[in-house]
Formats: C-alpha cells, structure tokens, sequence
C-alpha cells in the first residue's frame, strides 16, 4: 500500500484538478492522506467532499496542531499514515495518469538492489522524478525542470546535495526504512526534501527517474518555486544594487543554514552513514579551524563545491569571508 501525503492551505482554485488527477493513476494500490494547515477559503469544503465520495480511499487528517507551516504538515501527515511506500504531493499540481506507477517500479527496482540472500531490504530508498513546469493557466513553460534550472539530478553527491538541492518533495516516493529516519527534523532543516536527499545519499539509495512525472504549476502563490538562473536573471539582481545587497545578505544566511543542517544531520545519523559520506562532513565540520584561503582550498581539492559556477562563487565566498 502506498500513502499519498496531501498538504493543504488556501488551495481551492487548483485542489480539484490535483486530487482528480491522482484519482485516474493507473496504479491504485493508495490511500490518499489529505491534512489542512488552517485554510480560510473553500478548501475544507472540497476536501470533505471528496472524502464523503470516496471513502476509505481519501481521508482527512485532523488534529489539534493547528498551522504548521508547509515542512510540518508533511511531517505530521507521515506520522499519522502507516504504509509501506509514501508519497508527498502538493496542492497545485497534476500528477500524470502513470506517476504512482513508474515511481513504484523505479521503488521496487532500488529495494531490490538492496537485498541479500533472503534477507528483505532494509535501505532507506528515496526516489524522485524530473517534473514538467506550466503557469497558472496550465500551460507549459518548460518541458523539464531539472534543464530549467540547470540542476546535476543524476550526478549529485553527498556534498553537492549539502549545498544545492536537485530532490524535489512533490516527486518523491520513499519506503518505510526511510521514514524510519525521519523521526526527528531538527530547526536546522531547511525542507524535508533537501533532508530527505541528504539522507537517502549518504545513509541508504536515491534513484532519479529522469522523466516528468508531474505537471508543476508554477505561479506566484507558490511556497516553492523554479526560478530563473539564466545570465540575465542575474545581470538584473545585480543591476538593481539594493536589491542585489539584500540577495547578498540571503546567500550567507542560506551558507549558514546549510552548515547548520549538515551539522545536525551528522550528530543524527553520524552511525549510519557512508564512508564518504562521513568524510564529508567531517571535512567541512572540522573547516573552521583553517584560514580562508585553506578553506577554500579545501573545498576545491575535495570536489565539495558545486558545479554550477555562481553557486560555487557563493559557497566559496561564505567558507572564506563570512564563516565566524
């Protein structure tokens, strides 16, 4: 069985067309867990009605935790369902008719690869898909937001995915072994699916199925968004200086945060992870003890640094000048 997470606030304009598009899946074998984080409009409504229609095939989560936030209402809606595979899905979105279906095979494919002998897998698996980008209206803006965006999906590593994150929650499917993980989300995270990623890399599997599985509707409502990282996205931050400033100020706040998270994530699951994965971090925890320019060096010699050359800038700026 698998348990769709379904994360709700103020979504009635595309909620209909999200759940109707995970109805006509091809593979049927779900539960659709839906939670509210306080929604003011009709989005209540909607829910209830689903769920009055299909019983026992949707249900509504209720609680007395009140808002949450986005992160949290995932998280509460993984603690109340019980299944083996679990899926996060948003709002506004259309899932395509064979999504379940591919990320299942693509699940089972992993775990597979995990077993030894007869011994079942007990890998934490996390597998994610590349996703197709439309507007408000439906209408595609990008066939792929992985080109979009100029992300390394399928070549990320441990330290490529501390800095820049290529798993995107609305795609993800991961196994219980993985929930088994994710017990604790301390204030250092920064989304549950950069932390899942993380996870999933340096303590169990990620599988990327480069294939949009999901139309991703990209308006201005949107917690999370694909923005741009073309050149003339950023000849125009930098054009506008106050502006440009206030991006500067954000990027070391991120770095920090980055740093935090990894710090955590290590403390956590320090027993579980890769050898490489411990280098890694070890690495970059130990970092502060050197100079700038040995920092930096570090970072260079031990491939940390992300590919993409104005994210590598950033990190290098952080590591050198800002780190305290």
């Amino acid at each position: 069985m698998i348990s769709i997470l379904l994360a709700t606030y103020n979504g009635e304009k595309y909620l209909r067309e999200q759940i109707e598009s995970i109805l006509n899946q091809t593979e049927q074998n779900w539960i659709l867990y839906i939670r509210d984080d306080g929604s003011t409009d009709n989005t209540l409504s909607i829910i209830r009605e689903y769920a009055k229609k299909y019983p026992g095939m949707i249900i509504p989560v209720r609680d007395k935790l009140g808002g949450l936030g986005a992160m949290q209402n995932f998280m509460a809606l993984l603690k109340y369902a019980q299944s083996k595979y679990y899926m996060f899905c948003d709002q506004d979105d259309i899932w395509k008719a064979d999504k379940v279906e591919k990320t299942l095979k693509a699940m089972k494919a992993a775990e597979a690869e995990c077993e030894i002998g007869a011994y079942h897998c007990v890998c934490p698996v996390c597998v994610h898909t590349d996703l197709e980008v439309m507007d408000g209206n439906g209408t595609q803006i990008h066939p792929s937001f992985v080109e979009k965006l100029g992300l390394n999906a399928k070549g990320a590593t441990f330290a490529s995915l501390i800095f820049s994150n290529v798993v995107t929650g609305c795609t993800m499917m991961i196994n219980q072994a993985m929930k088994d993980l994710l017990t604790v989300l301390p204030d250092s995270c920064m989304m549950h699916d950069q932390w899942i990623g993380l996870l999933a890399e340096g303590c169990g599997k990620r599988v990327y199925l480069p294939e949009a599985t999901i139309r991703y509707r990209q308006h201005g409502e949107n917690v999370m968004g694909a923005k741009g990282r073309s050149f003339v996205d950023k000849l125009g931050k930098i054009l506008n200086i106050s502006g440009y400033l206030k991006g500067i100020e954000r990027t070391r706040v991120l770095r920090e945060r980055q740093y935090s998270q990894l710090s955590d994530l290590y403390e956590l699951h320090k027993e579980r992870l890769t050898a490489q994965a411990t280098k890694t971090a070890a690495d970059l925890l130990n970092i502060k003890s050197l100079s700038g320019s040995e920092r930096v060096k570090l970072l260079e010699n031990g491939g940390y640094l992300p590919k993409d050359q104005y994210e590598a800038k950033t990190v290098k700026m952080y590591y050198r000048w800002w780190m305290k």
